[in-house]
This record gives structure tokens, C-alpha cells and sequence, in this order.
């Protein structure tokens, strides 16, 4: 079977951008500004992308082969109990029975644990982003 093609970070933030949406998206050109009350900093964010010749809710229905990871957490008291790696392979076998062919996996870069879990199931890293702030 051959090595799938490594995707583009674009391909990733638009898989990410379906799966964490803020209650309130505007475009602004090519980009999409979102907001939801602070709730969490990528649903506060520009996301910056090309123009996706679609309308806005027909190219949000439009989902793809993405499975998408985010926001997984396991409770302190639960840990080394092998709950991460449970809760990756039903969350990715559930992907597939939906139809994804691939699975994008958000993790914060400074927890270890997780970084080396995911890399055991076999994710890799494709890219990093930050939020940039006002002074």
C-alpha cells in the first residue's frame, strides 16, 4: 500500500475548523473570524485560509475523509491506566465507521505523556500554530 501523501497544513486547519466551530463565524475576505464568549482561544480566533469557492455552509457540509481529535483529556486520578490510549482507538474507530479515511489529532506540545501516546499509535507531527495577542 503506498505512504499516503503528507497533507497540507491547510488540508489540517480546514479538517480542524469543522470540528471546533464557534457559535459566531464572519468572513473577512479569505479569512474566518470566530468568537465564542472566551470560551476557548481557537474558537476566538482568525483562521487565515484561502477562499473556498463555496458558500460559507456548504463548504463547512462539505466535512471530507478527516477524523478529527481535540480537547482530550483524562482525568488526573485516571492516568497510567491506559484511558488514553482506550479512548484514542474507539475515537478513531468510530472516524472510520463514519467514513474518515485519516485522523487529525490536536495535542498541546508540552504534555509528554500524551505527545509520546499519540506518537505510539501512530500520529505525527505535521505542524504547530499559536495565538498571537494584542499588547
Amino acid at each position: 500500500m503506498p505512504e499516503p501523501r503528507n497533507p497540507r497544513v491547510e488540508d489540517l486547519e480546514r479538517a480542524a475548523a469543522l470540528h471546533w466551530q464557534a457559535p459566531d463565524v464572519e468572513p473577512l475576505g479569505d479569512w474566518l473570524l470566530r468568537a465564542a464568549e472566551g470560551f476557548t482561544g481557537r474558537a476566538n480566533s482568525a483562521l487565515p485560509l484561502g477562499d473556498p469557492s463555496l458558500p460559507l455552509a456548504e463548504a463547512v457540509t462539505a466535512a471530507g475523509d478527516w477524523g478529527v481529535l481535540t480537547a482530550v483529556e483524562v482525568d488526573p486520578a485516571r492516568r497510567r491506566q491506559s484511558l488514553g490510549l482506550a479512548i484514542t482507538a474507539e475515537l478513531t474507530a468510530a472516524a472510520a465507521d463514519r467514513g474518515a479515511r485519516r485522523v487529525l489529532l490536536q495535542v498541546e506540545t508540552d504534555n509528554a505523556p500524551a505527545c509520546a501516546l499519540y506518537s505510539r499509535c501512530g500520529f505525527r507531527d505535521s505542524h504547530r500554530y499559536h495565538y498571537m495577542l494584542a499588547p
